[in-house]
């Protein structure tokens, strides 16, 4: 996508101004990674594209069809979005809030691995040491300053360390629930309709979480008001 128009590049960012804009981003100071090391960084990233070809696992419990079900990419594009807004509506600031959604990004980064677990199958798991050992092969892989950043985010939202985590959790029942209410109203998949007990609400730990969770649960159309484009006042 065009994100600067011709007239943004020529007209708005004269020479010198574009000149002091490299000459600050030279003198920053770089992270120094051995040639070795940018390798296998690529192989992280080869490695999490396996998240687009790793199916929702409660999809499966639900009898959506295969070429149906959302990939755990899918719903790790859309959890950030939702962790966003949540802690806005929460009360953090802009910043507080942007941070969930930079959890949000990494918090299903060890699926590449483990699979999307469903809450059937990990009874019989112990992903108390699977879980952190995974995750921790994974990030070797980037150098250790970073992969250390990375296994932190991670491991807060896993055991819910902080308001920031918790709002992430919320947030990723919340992008699930929709899916479910679209599957049912716009796929038809009534089989999902088990994912809205009351008990699955009750797993929600902010406020503003339990009431988004009630209105998704009342919903039984989908709207497609947006297509429609702002109403002129």
């Amino acid at each position: 996508m065009e994100r600067i128009n011709k007239k943004t590049r020529e007209g708005e960012f004269p020479e010198k101004e574009r000149k002091e804009v490299t000459e600050e981003m030279e003198t920053r100071t770089e992270i120094q990674v051995a040639p070795e090391k940018l390798e296998s960084m690529i192989d992280y990233f080869v490695e999490l594209n396996i998240l687009k070809e790793t199916s929702g696992s409660g999809w499966r419990l639900a009898f959506i069809p295969k070429e149906k079900r959302d990939s755990v990419a899918d719903h790790v594009a859309l959890t950030p979005h939702w962790a966003y807004v949540l802690g806005r509506v929460e009360g953090l600031d802009a910043s507080d809030a942007l941070r969930c959604a930079g959890l949000a990004v990494f918090h299903d980064d060890p699926e590449t691995r483990l699979g999307d677990i469903d809450k059937i199958s990990a009874r019989y798991l112990d992903l108390v040491k699977a879980f952190p050992d995974a995750l921790r092969e994974q990030v070797s892989q980037l150098p250790r300053e970073i992969g250390d950043e990375i296994f932190g985010f991670v491991m807060e939202v896993n055991s819910e360390e902080s308001r920031e985590a918790t709002i992430v959790r919320d947030a990723d029942i919340l992008e699930r629930a929709l899916r479910a209410r679209i599957y049912a109203s716009a796929e038809r998949f009534r089989s999902v309709e088990d994912f809205f007990d009351p008990k699955e609400e009750e797993k929600l730990q902010t406020a503003g979480g339990k009431m988004l969770m009630s209105l998704i649960r009342r919903k039984r159309n989908i709207s497609t008001h947006w297509r429609k484009g702002l109403k002129e006042e």
